[in-house]
C-alpha cells in the first residue's frame, strides 16, 4: 500500500512538472511568435516607405 502511495506521488509531482512545462513553453512561443510578428511587419512597413 505504501508503495502504491508512493507511485501515485510520484505521477501527480511528474504530471504537474508537464503542465508547468507546458504552460512554460507555450508562453515562450506565444512571446517568440510575438517578437517576430512586431519585427517582420515593422520591417515590412520600412521596406514598403523605402520603395514607394
Amino acid at each position: 500500500m505504501k508503495e502504491l502511495i508512493n507511485s501515485t506521488q510520484n505521477l501527480s509531482l511528474l504530471l504537474l512538472w508537464l503542465f508547468i512545462s507546458f504552460c512554460l513553453i507555450l508562453w515562450l512561443y506565444r512571446f517568440i511568435h510575438q517578437m517576430l510578428v512586431t519585427r517582420l511587419s515593422q520591417n515590412l512597413a520600412i521596406n514598403f516607405r523605402f520603395f514607394r
